[in-house]
Protein backbone atom coordinates (compact mmCIF):
# COMPACT_ATOMS: atom_id res chain seq x y z
CA UNK A 1 0.00 0.00 0.00
CA UNK A 2 1.57 3.20 -1.39
CA UNK A 3 1.84 6.56 1.41
CA UNK A 4 0.23 9.34 0.23
CA UNK A 5 2.58 12.08 2.15
CA UNK A 6 0.66 15.18 2.03
CA UNK A 7 2.22 17.81 3.09
CA UNK A 8 0.69 20.48 6.40
CA UNK A 9 1.00 24.06 6.08
CA UNK A 10 2.01 26.37 8.52
CA UNK A 11 -1.88 27.51 8.94
CA UNK A 12 -2.60 24.32 9.46
CA UNK A 13 0.11 23.50 11.79
CA UNK A 14 -0.93 26.36 13.87
CA UNK A 15 -4.58 24.89 14.27
CA UNK A 16 -3.60 22.01 15.85
CA UNK A 17 -1.45 23.85 18.22
CA UNK A 18 -4.39 26.00 18.90
CA UNK A 19 -7.29 23.16 18.87
CA UNK A 20 -5.00 20.30 20.93
CA UNK A 21 -3.01 22.62 23.46
CA UNK A 22 -4.23 25.68 23.55
CA UNK A 23 -1.36 27.51 22.28
CA UNK A 24 -0.47 30.13 20.01
CA UNK A 25 3.02 31.35 18.33
CA UNK A 26 5.11 31.78 15.17
CA UNK A 27 5.23 29.04 13.54
CA UNK A 28 8.49 27.84 11.41
CA UNK A 29 9.41 24.85 9.69
CA UNK A 30 12.42 22.66 11.00
CA UNK A 31 14.19 19.53 8.96
CA UNK A 32 13.18 16.38 9.73
CA UNK A 33 13.58 12.38 8.58
CA UNK A 34 10.09 11.32 8.45
CA UNK A 35 7.70 13.93 10.78
CA UNK A 36 6.61 17.09 9.94
CA UNK A 37 8.45 19.28 12.35
CA UNK A 38 7.63 22.99 13.53
CA UNK A 39 9.36 25.30 15.48
CA UNK A 40 6.90 26.59 17.87
CA UNK A 41 7.94 30.09 18.95
CA UNK A 42 6.22 32.89 21.72
CA UNK A 43 7.52 36.25 22.24
CA UNK A 44 10.37 35.75 19.86
CA UNK A 45 12.34 32.93 21.13
CA UNK A 46 11.80 28.86 20.85
CA UNK A 47 9.36 27.14 23.41
CA UNK A 48 8.57 23.88 21.20
CA UNK A 49 8.69 21.73 18.57
CA UNK A 50 5.35 20.91 17.07
CA UNK A 51 5.63 17.08 15.38
CA UNK A 52 3.14 15.56 13.06
CA UNK A 53 3.65 12.01 11.63
CA UNK A 54 3.62 11.30 8.21
CA UNK A 55 0.42 9.80 7.20
CA UNK A 56 1.57 5.46 7.19
CA UNK A 57 4.14 6.06 10.68
CA UNK A 58 1.99 4.01 12.78
CA UNK A 59 1.13 4.45 16.54
CA UNK A 60 3.83 1.35 17.82
CA UNK A 61 6.48 2.87 16.21
CA UNK A 62 5.73 6.81 17.79
CA UNK A 63 4.37 4.96 21.23
CA UNK A 64 8.15 3.45 20.90
CA UNK A 65 9.82 6.74 20.06
CA UNK A 66 7.55 8.57 23.02
CA UNK A 67 8.51 5.69 25.57
CA UNK A 68 11.99 5.80 25.01
CA UNK A 69 12.18 9.43 25.80
CA UNK A 70 10.39 8.82 28.82
CA UNK A 71 12.64 6.02 29.96
CA UNK A 72 15.83 9.16 29.52
CA UNK A 73 13.86 11.61 31.09
CA UNK A 74 13.10 9.53 34.20
CA UNK A 75 15.75 7.16 34.27
CA UNK A 76 19.07 8.92 33.06
CA UNK A 77 20.69 12.34 33.66
CA UNK A 78 20.64 12.88 30.38
CA UNK A 79 18.91 15.75 28.96
CA UNK A 80 15.55 15.06 26.73
CA UNK A 81 13.00 16.92 25.13
CA UNK A 82 9.72 16.39 27.28
CA UNK A 83 6.26 15.89 26.00
CA UNK A 84 3.70 18.26 26.41
CA UNK A 85 0.09 16.99 26.98
CA UNK A 86 -2.65 18.05 25.16
CA UNK A 87 -5.71 19.87 26.46
CA UNK A 88 -7.07 16.26 26.73
CA UNK A 89 -4.33 15.29 28.76
CA UNK A 90 -2.49 13.20 26.17
CA UNK A 91 1.00 13.11 24.76
CA UNK A 92 -0.01 11.62 21.06
CA UNK A 93 -2.90 13.14 19.67
CA UNK A 94 -4.49 11.75 15.71
CA UNK A 95 -5.30 14.88 13.79
CA UNK A 96 -6.88 13.76 10.38
CA UNK A 97 -5.04 15.35 7.40
CA UNK A 98 -7.40 16.98 4.19
CA UNK A 99 -7.20 13.38 2.46
CA UNK A 100 -8.52 11.79 5.81
CA UNK A 101 -5.44 10.24 6.69
CA UNK A 102 -4.64 9.99 10.23
CA UNK A 103 -1.70 12.12 11.54
CA UNK A 104 -0.07 11.83 14.81
CA UNK A 105 0.61 14.85 16.35
CA UNK A 106 3.18 15.68 19.23
CA UNK A 107 4.53 18.67 21.05
CA UNK A 108 7.94 18.41 22.34
CA UNK A 109 9.59 21.58 24.75
CA UNK A 110 12.15 22.87 22.71
CA UNK A 111 15.89 22.12 23.60
CA UNK A 112 18.38 25.30 23.13
CA UNK A 113 21.72 23.99 20.83
CA UNK A 114 23.76 23.45 17.71
CA UNK A 115 23.51 20.30 15.54
CA UNK A 116 26.06 18.18 16.07
CA UNK A 117 26.71 18.72 11.71
CA UNK A 118 26.72 22.53 12.07
CA UNK A 119 29.89 22.77 14.72
CA UNK A 120 32.58 23.85 13.30
CA UNK A 121 35.45 23.17 14.34
CA UNK A 122 35.06 19.51 15.47
CA UNK A 123 37.83 19.62 18.19
CA UNK A 124 39.15 16.45 19.62
CA UNK A 125 37.58 17.51 23.00
CA UNK A 126 34.05 17.90 21.19
CA UNK A 127 34.40 14.62 19.94
CA UNK A 128 35.53 12.98 23.57
CA UNK A 129 32.17 14.91 25.18
CA UNK A 130 30.26 13.32 21.62
CA UNK A 131 31.78 10.10 22.51
CA UNK A 132 31.33 9.93 26.75
CA UNK A 133 27.89 11.27 25.63
CA UNK A 134 27.02 8.18 23.40
CA UNK A 135 28.37 5.92 26.23
CA UNK A 136 26.15 7.56 28.90
CA UNK A 137 22.69 7.08 26.36
CA UNK A 138 24.14 3.59 25.72
CA UNK A 139 24.06 3.19 29.79
CA UNK A 140 20.93 4.38 29.87
CA UNK A 141 19.20 2.43 27.55
CA UNK A 142 20.69 -0.75 28.99
CA UNK A 143 17.24 -1.49 30.74
CA UNK A 144 14.41 -0.13 28.03
CA UNK A 145 12.46 -2.84 26.74
CA UNK A 146 9.64 -2.23 24.49
CA UNK A 147 7.81 -4.77 22.06
CA UNK A 148 8.48 -2.69 19.05
CA UNK A 149 12.29 -1.97 19.41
Amino acid sequence: MESIRTSISETQAREILRSYYSLDGELSVLPGDSDLNFRVDQNGNPQYVLKISRDDSGYDNIRFQTELLDHLNNNSQIKCPKFVASSNGKVIEIFKDDVGKERLVRLLEWMPGRLWSEVNPLTDTLRLQLGRYCGQLTSALQDFNHSYA
